[in-house]
């Protein structure tokens, strides 16, 4: 029913699901490359297999011989066509090929093909060039794809360090040009052993700040006034889950030293931890467990913000449940669902009693994710 109407669905489809190739499926892929095939190289062996992990994305198969140059590719349907003949089974992994000729002793057999990790996604990105024409990036917990409109398909491009997240890991993201206004996608996890990844359009790697505390790593990131701002950062290993770091500006653009000016760091001066935060007009309203806070612009570029408090008694408990519309900002609290102005902080479900407490797992508090549909 929409508006008093009743309507017939239009229904739906996969997305990325290979209407303009032969089958693939709505899922994060990870690419497995150069892997060799079973069976002894010695000049007479042509038949060779492969325990794949499964499941196998249909059409990603690729096994070349070097010497001869052979090479079979799967079509999407089970079979290998090109210098050969073969099957596959994309539910087991088993995969069996015979080439045309027998690969020479001391050449290579090897394989190439994508599988399914059957982990959560923890983050849908956008990358805007210069071109702004846009990129969908996607992240489960350890791997990142990019979707491909051409092939209509998800493709590895992760970075060759596997990350560490888990379920409650999400990712934040923010695309922030580099000193040279070259755009750059910059996303965190806030996982210890993990640091901030950053997507030049291309490939994916890891963020390198002038920074001379180590390494760094966040649980949100935001573009403030033309600065980098982290919440609850992560220094060489070390968690500080009520630091707030801010970069330089321009030239320091990637600078976290207090030699680039109004670079440093503000400790908020709350007993709990960071729990979250997003836009509220033009500042930063976030929350720790048991307050709600601003971060203020000053004006000044060399003490660029302060923090006030703006309720001691309501908090948010879930990072990535704080989301901002029409000028008022939502979380998830213990406490209830909240919703503050900038100025002070209500309860949002007074109508719906008991809600956070009937309708959310406590256990999975964590896993609260808000966002917004504009339709």
């Amino acid at each position: 029913v929409y508006k008093g109407v009743t309507n017939k669905r239009d229904g739906y489809s996969g997305f990325a699901n290979g209407l303009k190739s032969i089958y693939t499926e709505s899922r994060m892929v990870h690419t497995e490359a150069a892997v060799a095939m079973v069976v002894a190289i010695d000049g007479a062996n042509r038949t060779f297999t492969l325990s794949a992990t499964a499941p196998v994305s249909r059409g990603s198969v690729v096994i070349t011989g070097s010497n001869p140059v052979q090479v079979v590719s799967d079509n999407g349907l089970g079979i290998f066509t090109g210098n050969g003949t073969g099957t596959i089974n994309y539910t087991t992994g088993a995969i069996s090929i015979t080439f045309t000729l027998a690969p020479a002793g001391a050449s290579t057999v090897l394989a190439t093909y994508d599988y399914f990790p059957g982990l959560p996604v923890m983050g849908v990105m956008n990358f805007y060039p210069t071109n702004n024409v846009r990129q969908l990036i996607v992240a489960d917990e350890i791997y990142v794809n990019r979707y491909n409109p051409v092939t209509d398909r998800l493709e590895d491009i992760s970075s060759a360090t596997p990350y560490n997240g888990g379920p409650t890991d999400f990712w934040s993201w923010v695309n922030y040009a580099d000193a040279m206004s070259v755009p750059r996608l910059l996303f965190c996890n806030g996982v210890a052993g993990d640091v901030i990844q950053q997507y030049d359009g291309t490939t994916v790697s890891a963020y390198a700040p002038t920074f001379a505390g180590g390494t760094l790593n966040a649980r949100q990131m935001f573009n403030v006034r033309d600065r980098l701002v982290l919440f609850q950062t992560i220094e060489a290993s070390v968690l500080f889950p009520r630091r707030i770091r801010i970069s330089g500006t321009g030239a320091n653009s990637d600078n976290f030293d207090n030699t680039a000016t109004g670079a440093g760091f503000i400790d908020i001066p709350d007993n709990t931890w960071f729990f979250g935060a997003a836009f509220n007009r033009d500042d930063i309203l976030f929350f720790t467990e048991s307050s709600t806070w601003m971060m203020k612009y000053t004006g000044n570029d060399v003490t660029p913000f302060v923090l006030e408090k703006v309720d001691g008694s309501r908090g948010s408990a879930a990072a990535f449940s704080v989301i901002s519309y029409l000028n008022r900002t939502v979380a998830a609290s213990p406490r209830g669902l909240i919703i503050s102005d900038g100025y002070k902080v209500d309860r949002m479900d007074e109508l719906v009693p008991d809600f956070a407490y009937n309708s959310i797992r406590s256990d999975q508090f964590l896993r609260c994710f808000s966002g917004f549909l504009d339709e």
